[in-house]
This record gives C-alpha cells, structure tokens and sequence, in this order.
C-alpha cells in the first residue's frame, strides 16, 4: 500500500499566520499614521519658518511687513509639500497693503488633511504659535 504525502499548507497553519500577520499589521498602522502626521506638521513648521524669515527681511528692507504677493510673487500658497495653505494677515490692514506699513503680522497655515491632534498652526512677528482646533500642546506639535 502507498501512502500520499500531501503538499501545502493545513488549514491551521494559515489561520495562524493570517493571525500573526493581522496583529503586526494592527500594530504598525498607527506608527505609521502618527509618522505621517509628523511629516506634515514638519512642512508646516518649514513654510511658516520660511515665511517668517521672508516678512523679517522684507521688513528690513522697507520698514513694513508686506503681503505673499509682495514676499513671493503669487497670490496664494501652499507649503512645500502642498499639505497646507498658507496666509498672511496684516495690522492694521488684513491685506498687508503698503500704504498701511503694517508692522505686525499673522501667518497662518491651513491643515488640508485634518489633523486632529495639531489642527492649524498660526504665527506672529513675536514668535507666538497658536494651534487652531488642536487637542495637543504646541509642545507636542511644534
């Protein structure tokens, strides 16, 4: 009599894997997720600090802070990465007209992806951070 070795996988050793791949899956996905955010809030950080030292020189060189069009040349903007919008706000006009020679500002970069733990992030010519909507500290998402 011949015996049949039979090739494969038993039905129990596929539940097992499928297991052990489910609970590294359910693992990784929030590491990965929390890793994202950070990277948008990284673009954040780098548009405002960007702008900021734009508004610092433009202010050197004219006594007033300006506008994104009078900092970049376009009327709107997106950081780098194009996670955000940013915009400038101007006292005591909004629109950062030269004739107001406005010397403060508020740049503001708008989350496109929610991000519910930093919201969006604002910055004046103090250095002051403001989270828009966040549940952490700015610690945390600075």
């Amino acid at each position: 009599m011949t015996t049949l070795k039979s090739k494969g996988f038993t039905l129990v050793e596929l539940v097992v894997v499928i297991g052990i791949v489910a609970i590294l899956a359910s693992i990784a996905y929030p590491s990965y997720t929390d890793y994202m955010a950070n990277a948008r809030r990284a673009d954040a950080k780098n548009a405002i600090l960007t702008l900021a030292s734009y508004q610092e020189r433009f202010h050197s060189d004219n006594g007033f802070y300006g506008s994104i069009m009078d900092l970049t040349g376009a009327a709107t903007l997106m950081s780098d990465d194009g996670k955000y919008t940013m915009t400038i706000a101007c006292t005591p006009n909004p629109a950062c007209t030269a004739g107001s020679r406005s010397q403060q500002y508020l740049i503001t970069a708008t989350a496109l992806v929610p991000d519910a733990k930093c919201g969006s992030y604002t910055y004046d010519q103090s250095g002051n951070i403001v989270l828009l909507g966040a549940t952490e500290n700015v610690a945390y998402c600075w």
